[in-house]
């Protein structure tokens, strides 16, 4: 395993955005969906004024959702300031700024919001402008051929340079998407079978990686003919005020699927790329199913090692359940609490020195 996967913790949100038309735009503008893929935490929610307005969808616009198609003047520049959410004025505070446009009237196009605080993150990785800000394409939700589904994948994963993405992470063949650069859209992607889940992985370009950096499964609705999807790989290195060097290790991700703008299904996967040697792969079960205050997590260790148990909400942040202490080979158990969580699906993860296993948890009121 390269070291490349090997120091720092990262987030690493998948999300997948599934983006419908809404009405015709007049003859002197285009229609544009906006969507909120900036894993930053301090934008989980912002207020956006375009050209210093803020329009009723901009108003604490959320990570993870999008806009309707909005009817956006054609032929020029335009300005947007991203803003902490809650503002009345553009004058407050503002994150960042960003010019999108010009676009072509008549035409279909998505604006994503990407990247972090500049002025923190102040390099990016080999170079790049990881900065707040927003990425625009042309963008049709109709498929080219009304009889198949398409997929296009956008690379706003700040740290990690360009990416493969396969529809099948062990055999690596027919490609998604290959050397997808950062805050790049791909090209449309037919997928051969809409009716069954996807179960790919995502690679770094160099492709000397045995493992991926992240692994998804998803499936399509019960009626994609004719239609495109959107997916969404986003985060950004978990580093803190200092650098990370080397480049950090992709542990948590989150997809989550959305149909104009609300969510209809989620999926929290986990990357193998440092599994816990010690760990046995089968081994690790959660009690009671579902969760309401206390639970248990039982596993077995291949040998002797030291363990801690972390729980990870959807965004990728993690709390220690159990703090680090050492256990001899064979079956084990730890019991936790989780008082004070928020109801919802979050991942269960077993640390060791050489890695990680997850597996995912419900926690109910």
């Amino acid at each position: 395993m390269s070291h490349y996967y090997s120091v720092c913790r990262s987030l690493l949100t998948a999300i997948l955005l599934f983006v419908i038309g809404c009405g015709s735009a007049s003859a002197a503008d285009a229609l544009v969906q906006f969507v909120h893929a900036s894993a930053w935490p301090r934008a989980e929610k912002v207020d956006l004024y375009l050209d210093e307005v803020k329009p009723p969808e901009f108003d604490n616009f959320a990570f993870a959702t999008a806009t309707p198609y909005l009817e956006i003047p054609a032929g020029r520049e335009l300005t947007i300031d991203i803003a902490p959410s809650h503002t009345t004025t553009n004058r407050e505070e503002v994150y960042a700024t960003s010019t999108i446009g010009p676009f072509e009237a008549g035409k279909r196009y998505v604006a994503i919001l990407c990247g972090v605080d500049g002025d923190n993150w102040p390099s990016g990785a080999a170079g790049r402008d990881i900065s707040l800000r927003f990425v625009t394409s042309e963008f049709s939700p109709a498929a080219s051929d009304p009889e198949y589904t398409e997929l296009r994948l956008f690379n706003g994963l700040t740290d990690a340079g360009a990416l493969n993405v396969y529809p099948d992470y062990f055999i690596r063949e027919h490609a998604i998407a290959e050397n997808l650069d950062y805050a790049v859209l791909s090209p449309a992607w037919r997928v051969p079978n809409p009716e069954s889940e996807l179960q790919g992985g995502v690679f770094p370009r160099n492709g000397e990686e045995k493992f991926p950096m992240l692994l998804f499964q998803f499936g399509f609705n019960s009626d994609p003919a004719g239609k495109v999807f959107l997916a969404f790989i986003t985060g950004f290195e978990n580093r803190g005020d200092q650098p990370c060097v080397p480049p950090p290790t992709f542990d948590s991700q989150l997809i989550l699927v959305l149909e104009n703008g609300n969510t209809i299904d989620t999926r929290l996967p986990f990357s193998v790329a440092n599994p816990a040697r010690e760990i046995a792969a089968d081994g690790v079960r959660v009690f009671p199913t579902p969760l309401q205050r206390f639970g248990r997590v039982e596993f077995e260790l291949n040998s002797g090692a030291f363990v801690q148990v972390e729980i990870v909400d959807q965004r990728g942040l993690r709390t220690v359940l159990s703090g680090s202490r050492f256990y001899p080979a064979g079956e084990q158990a730890i019991g936790f609490a989780t008082e004070g969580l928020t109801p919802g699906v979050y991942g269960l993860r077993l640390r060791t020195p050489s890695g990680v296993r997850n597996t995912l948890i419900q926690i109910v009121n």
